[in-house]
């Protein structure tokens, strides 16, 4: 077979495609640069662009963003309170391959200003929008943006009661995917008349006025819905369904996902009920979590704790990949009966069960498809994880955090065998030592995300054999690690994938916290003083 000549390779095109998966993984402000080094470059990015997070403002207009970059896809636009700019969004219609747009609002004073939405029903293709921060009422316009089929509020600030937020949804026709959460004080929201949009297939509404039965009886009229998320677990205020809002839910066969966690109302009556669900996929039943001894003492829920008797009915849900029931009181009898009868089982979360013991830990070889196991503030100790090393060895993803008085550094040398671990939280585990570390991170070097909150013995050298270790890590958590010090940070400040940074307020020193964030690192402070 004769060989390719060099005029046969499409060199061209190959360069394309690498230059466009490089510049739509960065940043706003890195794109300017990539711009400048020459003609071709500076062309190349016009032309391949697609996806670009911009702070509108203080790096570029809204109009000179779409003279720059017109073959965008995705964009997200970050304001800070520019009224001026928000009202010239209508020139984003000249972006005739936009797709999905996100409008963040951060500015901290005052009320968040009102943005028209109407303008953006020039943009033809347009079918995803994501608001964050900002202000939204009937009057914003959104009727007018019928091409939308996914619509996402995320901590703004909504005044939505007459019209009722379905009726302002009405006019778009093609809507499948709804999303609420985080509503900001001062927030009314009706759902009255949920049910008038059937062409839903996902809904999310994190807020309490979705967690009544009253809603519950509203959305059976969505046949077409096949994820249903209602996790209030997060919401401060006490609001739940009962077991009959959990019947109407068990009557709508066409779910697959469904998400009740925070609904303290749910008794083992209502979890019996769902598993008449049995084509469900992904089920969390979970209570909230800061709540939950409140609960159980000042409602005097304690009868009506989900168990065995209750739980034991999930055993229907044969297609289960994904389960979370923390803090029920399931038995480890039925941890294992769960084990053997959910072949397709990847997640499972059942942290804060206090019957989650060792024995259980070894149990997993029956789960085969198992990546992702949250056994947080379980009865588990140095001997469940050399269970979990032998009988779990594909986890992804493991959580042990707060079983802190029985996991050491010999635990965690056991977990040198998960080879595959990207994920791991080690939270409040005291006995973790710099030693254990070091053994760790030498053998399971592909971790991405490591969580050592209130490991206090944690210092400067652990953090030192974290960065030479793990290349690929992307996030780090060290709250309440007081024994750390600015020399951690350079060693941080070298890692190439690190994106986040998570410490307690005054462990590091502001210069140092500056130096990493012009490295690119983002930085969250703690200020909260207890553990």
């Amino acid at each position: 077979m004769e060989m390719a000549s060099k005029t046969d390779i499409p060199w061209d095109e190959l360069l394309d495609d690498l230059f466009q998966g490089v510049i739509n993984k960065l940043q706003g402000r890195h794109v300017a640069p990539v711009r400048s080094v020459c003609s071709s470059w500076k062309y190349k990015a016009q032309r391949l662009l697609e996806k670009i997070t911009f702070d509108i403002g203080r790096q570029v207009t809204v109009s000179r963003l779409v003279d720059l970059f017109p073959a965008l896809v995705d964009v997200k636009l970050v304001f800070h309170g520019q009224e001026p700019q928000l009202c010239r969004l209508g020139v984003l219609a000249s972006l005739g391959r936009l797709e999905h747009l996100e409008l963040e609002q951060v500015s901290s004073t005052g009320q968040p200003p009102l943005v028209d939405l109407g303008v953006l029903g020039g943009i033809r293709r347009l079918r995803a929008l994501v608001l964050r921060g900002c202000r939204f009422t009937s009057s914003a316009g959104l009727q007018q943006v019928s091409q939308l089929r996914e619509v996402r509020f995320s901590r703004c600030m909504m005044d939505v009661r007459e019209p009722t937020l379905a009726k302002i949804l009405q006019p778009l026709r093609k809507l499948q995917a709804l999303r609420v959460e985080e509503c900001l004080s001062g927030s009314r929201v009706s759902l009255r008349g949920v049910g008038c949009l059937t062409t839903l297939e996902a809904l999310c509404l994190r807020i309490p006025d979705a967690a009544c039965d009253e809603f519950c009886r509203e959305v059976v009229k969505l046949t077409r819905l096949t994820r249903l998320d209602m996790n209030v677990a997060a919401s401060a205020e006490l609001s739940s369904i009962s077991d009959l809002g959990v019947a109407n839910i068990a009557s709508m066969r066409s779910l697959k996902d469904i998400s009740l966690a925070g609904h303290f109302g749910i008794s083992n009556r209502g979890v019996e009920a769902l598993s008449m669900l049995d084509s469900v996929t992904a089920l969390d039943l979970s209570i909230p979590g800061p709540l939950s001894e409140f609960l159980m003492e000042e409602l005097e829920l304690h009868d009506s704790l989900v168990d065995d008797s209750g739980l034991r009915h999930l055993l229907e849900l044969r297609h289960l990949k994904s389960l979370t029931i923390s803090y029920t009181m399931i038995s480890h009898r039925l941890v294992c009966q769960f084990l053997s009868s959910f072949l397709m089982l990847e997640h499972l979360n059942v942290s804060h069960c206090p019957n989650i013991i060792d024995a259980t830990c070894f149990a997993f070889d029956v789960s085969p498809r198992l990546t992702s196991l949250n056994a947080s503030f379980c009865n588990i100790s140095d001997l469940g994880l050399l269970g979990l090393s032998r009988s779990a060895p594909g986890l992804k993803a493991l959580d042990i955090s707060g079983c802190h008085p029985s996991i050491s550094d010999l635990g965690l040398r056991q977990l040198c065998k998960l080879t595959n671990l990207r994920c791991l939280s080690l939270g409040h585990c005291e006995g973790i030592t710099d030693d254990g570390l070091r053994d760790f991170v030498s053998s399971v070097s592909q971790t991405e995300y490591l969580s050592l909150k209130g490991c206090t013995n944690v210092t400067d050298e652990g953090i030192a054999v974290v960065a030479r270790n793990l290349v690929g890590l992307r996030e780090l958590v060290l709250v309440y690690c007081y024994q750390l010090s600015d020399a951690s940070a350079f060693v941080l400040k070298d890692m190439a994938k690190l994106e986040n940074v998570r410490l307690s307020h005054g462990v590091l020193s502001n210069n140092v916290c500056r130096m990493l964030a012009e490295n690119g690192i983002e930085i969250n402070l703690s200020r909260q003083w207890w553990v």
